[in-house]
């Protein structure tokens, strides 16, 4: 099982391509030397630093080094800037050296190998490491082997990827669909100063395929079917250039070769929350109850009306809206009106403590609105911070 700290930074972690050279020390082992000292520090950007000279070696031992070292590692900034150093290994050798990694690491160490290969560009060998791991056993290392064949636009594992979408594991699914929009998303680079831009690349002719776009809307209205609607929706707009949101009727009839002027797709409520589209169908909300909970809210009045805005449905009335505990409050009550009722939701409230409102996934209806009223009306702040435990009971 994940520990807390690498969950929430799972959950924050932003793919990064490229890493700035750093300056060298005279020998490896004066480097490593340093870099262990560095270690020590009790000043994160120092740690930080470190691995960003440390990467500069581009060699397996500085690899094996900093995989060392990040897996004692507990802040998020740093544990970012080390993945950032590992997905920065170009030379061959360093490469290679993954694969062996893979083989002798173990728990979250392999996870962070696999973080960091989603910043290498795709090649032969390490994309077959991936699809490895994606056809495995554990569902996390499945899902950050998806993630990081998305994230270098591995077109050969684009029938590798469809297949996940059955996967038993939710986290699989939502990471190989995630995955698939990124390989119908070319990238789009910015033209020189001056020069008109062509518009974006076509999608790639194999991603435009009749029996793929079956397989992404049959995933789309599966059963278990939750958070990876998200993507498999970005996805099919990105492929066909429509938008029907969750109504099956309007994607079936365009797979059947309908006219698309004579589809009339209905409108389809989407909860929402915090202007966030919520498609699972178990829902955990993590609110944080610090003592900002009872500050002025931070957002313009078009921002927040923005936010306010559920698509299909009435607003969330935005004028009484005036605090952050105000606006929290009502996006997690009108959540809870909105969700289906075969959704379950839990709300955990953390700071010094972790205080779940239900204490289990409840159906989000009426019981379950009344209770968390009388939760957000009795709530006491506090000043800790018990943001990790709270996502991993999340």
């Amino acid at each position: 099982m994940l520990r807390p700290r690498l969950l929430a930074f799972f959950l924050a972690l932003a793919y990064v391509v490229v890493l700035p050279p750093g300056a060298r020390a005279d020998d490896w082992e004066d480097a490593k030397r340093e870099f262990r000292a560095a270690q020590k520090n009790s000043d994160t950007a120092v740690r930080s630093d470190a691995y960003v000279l440390l990467a500069g070696w581009d060699t397996p031992e500085a690899i094996d080094e900093m995989l060392s070292a990040l897996g004692h590692e507990k802040h998020p900034a740093v544990m970012r800037a080390a993945l950032r150093a590992l997905g920065s290994a170009r030379s061959k050798e360093a490469i290679a050296s993954f694969a062996d990694a893979l083989a002798k690491r173990k728990g979250e160490e392999r996870l962070f190998l696999l973080m960091a290969l989603g910043d290498q560009p795709s090649s032969a060998s390490s994309d077959e490491l991936l699809l490895g791991e994606l056809a495995g056993k554990d569902g996390a290392s499945a899902a950050l082997a998806a993630r990081a064949l998305g994230s270098r636009r591995a077109m050969g594992a684009r029938d590798a990827l469809l297949a996940a979408l059955q996967h038993d594991d939710n986290r699989v699914r939502s990471a190989a669909a995630w995955a698939l929009q990124g390989l119908a998303t070319p990238p789009h680079a910015a033209p020189p100063p001056g020069q008109p831009d062509p518009g974006p690349p076509p999608v790639p002719e194999e991603m435009r395929e009749k029996p793929l776009i079956t397989a992404l809307v049959d995933a789309l209205f599966a059963k278990d079917a939750g958070v990876e609607r998200m993507s498999l929706l970005a996805a099919l707009k990105q492929i066909t250039g429509q938008e029907y949101s969750l109504d099956e009727k309007a994607w079936r009839a365009l797979l059947a070769g309908t006219d698309v002027a004579s589809i009339r797709p209905r409108p389809v409520t989407v909860p929402y929350f915090l202007g966030i589209p919520i498609y699972g169908q178990r829902i955990a909300l993590v609110i944080d109850k610090s003592t900002r909970y009872h500050d002025i809210h931070p957002f313009s009045d078009e921002r927040l009306r923005e936010i306010c805005e559920v698509p299909g449905a009435r607003a969330i009335a935005h004028f009484k809206l005036l605090r952050v505990e105000d606006l929290v409050g009502a996006h997690a009550m009108r959540l809870l009106e909105d969700l289906p009722s075969s959704a379950e939701v839990e709300v955990l409230f953390f700071n010094k403590a972790v205080n779940p409102v239900f204490g289990r996934l409840t159906r989000a209806g009426g019981g379950a609105r009344k209770k968390l009223t009388e939760a957000l009306e009795e709530l006491k702040v506090d000043d800790g911070i018990a943001a990790y435990d709270a996502l991993n009971e999340a």
